[in-house]
């Protein structure tokens, strides 16, 4: 027959990655007792227990197979296939096995290597009727009551699925599923932790079974991206905000198709601020307990970029005493000023013009409300004879902690008043003489702007709040 390998693990799993981890076809070894030709193979600890046997009797793979013989006078055929205690990833533990017309076989998981009775079993099958349980033609457990049928007097595939992540065991038998997903147990109800060895036995007389092509295998579940949501295209300037939903332990994100730089981890992922159409890809990754590692295929992610024409106008402006941001020659749609070159601080349009200042503004596009780059303008005051009237004016320091003085040659009366960056005012005072002090302590650290005002002439400066 041909061999079913792997059957119910696809079925349940999908597409996987494997790596052997023990494999033994017998057909190098010696006839006679096998636990000498094999690390793995070991005798049951226990002083009445005799070796199992390389035969040429039946082999699945030419030209040899290992035979347990039925117990009968001194035999007591009685070993452990010895599998590292495993205690994480999937595994599967697969062989063939004849069974004779008339006879039986038995095995059991143990959850230590190398350990005597009384150590914990996790989960006896009996293949027929043993002497210690089971039924004529059927696999059964001494747990679960689903069974599977088997041939006599041909080979089969014993297939054993556990994952050790959830504690799941899974069975199949020429090729049938057995059970699938159930909890991977003791006798007495405790949940196994580890994969020790497989005991391979014969409990009494008429059971005598042969086993072939052992082979001892972990798994890495080909993980999936099962859903993504990211935006198709984003404003200029901005970052991306994507999502993945996956089943895998890690996803990660590259800006490659193959190979590339891993630009972050995790269900979700922001980018860096992009300026161009973008493509990035993502993929999940699960990892197995030797630290290798399967991954999906990367799925391809496009983002596109709406940009937004930037304002027009002279870099450089000349403006009179008293003008504002609205007296600029600016053209654009939807206008929007900052004094800063970073965008962070939005001024009024109704802001007053400080000689020598640069000024930032943007357009704004009302349908997908994306902002342009900014246009900035550095102003220069045209002199005239009312910029003069005030020439002789001087306030210091600036910038100013709690005290600002101010000095007025001209001796003439001032009007004085301080604004945000809102266009507020938050100060206001006349003032008289030649020198004055005004106390500005109620006023939060930050930028403003200080308007003086005498016999209709006006001069704005900006003042920086320690």
């Amino acid at each position: 027959m041909i061999k079913n390998y792997f059957s119910l693990v696809l079925m349940l799993l999908g597409s996987i990655c494997i790596f052997a981890q023990t494999s033994i076809d017998f057909d190098s070894f010696s006839l006679g007792d096998v636990s000498p030709q094999s690390s793995e193979i070991v005798l049951w600890p226990a002083s009445s227990a005799t070796d199992g046997q390389v035969s040429n009797a039946y082999s699945y793979s030419s030209p040899n197979s290992l035979l347990i013989r039925q117990q009968t006078g001194t035999i007591s055929d009685d070993i452990l296939i010895n599998l590292g205690n495993k205690s994480s990833g999937v595994w599967v533990i697969d062989w063939m096995m004849y069974v004779p017309t008339g006879q039986s076989a038995y095995f059991n998981i143990q959850e230590n290597a190398n350990i005597n009775p009384t150590s914990q079993w996790n989960g006896e099958f009996f293949v027929g009727s043993t002497a210690s349980g089971g039924t004529t033609g059927l696999v059964s457990h001494n747990i679960l009551t689903a069974t599977a049928s088997f041939p006599y007097d041909t080979w089969f595939e014993v297939e054993i699925t556990i994952d050790l992540n959830v504690q799941e065991i899974s069975v199949s038998i020429d090729g049938n599923t057995m059970f699938t997903d159930q909890v991977y147990e003791d006798n007495n109800g405790t949940s196994g932790t580890q994969i020790g060895a497989i005991n391979l036995y014969s409990p009494g007389s008429n059971t005598m079974f042969y086993l072939d092509d052992f082979e001892f295998e972990e798994i890495c579940v080909e993980p999936s991206i099962t859903g993504i949501n990211a935006p198709t295209e984003v404003c200029s300037g901005e970052t991306v905000m994507m999502a993945a939903a996956s089943d895998a332990e890690e996803v990660r994100w590259f800006d490659q198709a193959t190979g590339g730089t891993e630009l972050g981890t995790g269900l979700s992922f922001e980018s860096d601020p992009i300026y161009a159409e973008t493509t990035f890809w993502v993929e999940a990754k699960n990892s197995m307990s030797t630290g290798a590692e399967c991954t999906s295929q990367r799925i391809e992610i496009i983002v596109g970029v709406i940009e937004v024409a930037m304002p027009t106008g002279a870099s450089t402006q000349q403006f009179s005493s008293n003008d504002q941001l609205s007296d600029l020659s600016v053209t654009g749609v939807d206008l929007t000023w900052y004094s800063d070159q970073n965008l962070t601080t939005e001024i009024p349009i109704y802001t007053y013009l400080v000689d020598g200042t640069t000024y930032y503004v943007t357009d704004t596009d009302a349908t997908n409300g994306c902002e342009s780059e900014a246009l900035a303008i550095t102003v220069e005051e045209t002199l005239s004879t009312e910029n003069l009237a005030l020439s002789e004016l001087v306030f210091y320091p600036n910038p100013v902690k709690d005290i600002l003085n101010i000095s007025n040659d001209d001796q003439k009366d001032l009007s004085i008043k301080i604004y945000d960056l809102k266009g507020q005012m938050v100060f206001e005072r006349n003032l008289s003489g030649s020198e004055s002090k005004i106390f500005l302590t109620d006023l939060n650290s930050g930028i403003y702007f200080i308007n003086f005002s005498s016999n209709k002439t006006q001069k704005t400066y900006k003042l920086i709040k320690q």
